[in-house]
């Protein structure tokens, strides 16, 4: 070999080692966990986000099959779920993780993961292995849990609840408000406040102290959706982030109109009291 072919082999050894330094830094420094296996489903490279989310180092998983290292498991059931991403190879298309699976790490702990196993392509454009990229959504999937059981009790309020972003969009009403106001989800999420126009209020001035940081109550009189005539008890109150920032905010509505009903009954009693009191009087004073 001349002393240039030699010159030019050593220039290309050291870019591709280059390149591979280059990847693997990426492949060290991505967010996601990361393995790679050849054809029969044997891992020769993983990360250490991959590490963490297994607990398996990658000395001791290399070599090893992807199934003992990357166990699924029905979340509810416990038991042990068929790995799907054995697909990749007979099928040599991507392949996610059916509902309801958790991994499970070597020391027993689950955490839910999100992941995607597709068939690595070479360039002859044949298959030469797999990769599985996946993450920890164990707080994503709790949140989820918390936010479907947090509707739940929502739903079960006997006072009507609506929630509208600092634009007036309507974000969600609980079954309550339905039957106080006639208005189906349907009609109304997604949409702004001033479809419900039947309410006597000054939504500028209401939206003011709540952009202020203040919360606001009234009782109002109205005629509702069918007409009839209805007192409310409204309370309206900001909904913060974790940053103390104003990211939509809560009404809570109570129907009074049976106290409102029961307050002017008494008040018109009192009156005939009195009434029947003054005539009393001026009957013993003749």
């Amino acid at each position: 070999m001349l002393e240039a072919d030699k010159w030019e082999y050593a220039k290309t050894i050291a870019r591709i080692q280059d390149e591979r330094d280059h990847l693997q830094i990426i492949l060290e420094s991505i967010g996601d966990g990361i393995i790679t296996t050849d054809m029969e489903g044997y891992i020769n490279m993983m990360n250490p986000v991959a590490e963490k989310l297994t607990g398996w180092s990658r000395k001791e998983a290399l070599g090893k099959h992807l199934d003992e290292v990357f166990r699924i498991i029905d979340n509810t059931s416990k038991q042990p779920l068929e790995n799907p991403f054995d697909n990749v190879f007979t099928q040599g298309s991507s392949q996610g993780l059916l509902r309801n699976s958790a991994l499970l790490d070597r020391d027993g702990e689950t955490r839910f993961a999100s992941a995607c196993a597709s068939p690595i392509i070479d360039k002859n454009q044949k298959r030469a292995g797999m990769v599985v990229v996946f993450r920890d959504i164990d707080r994503i999937k709790k949140n989820e849990d918390e936010i479907r059981c947090l509707s739940w009790v929502l739903q079960l309020s006997s006072n009507a609840i609506i929630i509208f972003d600092t634009q007036g969009i309507i974000q969600f009403i609980n079954s309550r408000f339905t039957q106080l106001t006639g208005y189906e989800a349907c009609e109304v999420v997604n949409r702004n406040l001033s479809l419900i126009n039947n309410l006597p209020l000054d939504v500028e001035k209401i939206f003011a102290r709540l952009r202020a940081g203040e919360e606001w109550h009234d009782e109002v009189f109205f005629h509702n959706r069918q007409l009839e005539p209805c007192w409310w008890s409204i309370y309206c109150t900001a909904v913060r982030d974790e940053e103390d920032k104003i990211t939509s905010y809560c009404s809570i509505i109570q129907d009074i109109s049976e106290h409102k009903q029961a307050e002017e009954n008494l008040k018109k009693a009192k009156e005939a009291a009195e009434v029947a009191n003054r005539a009393k009087a001026e009957f013993l004073a003749n």
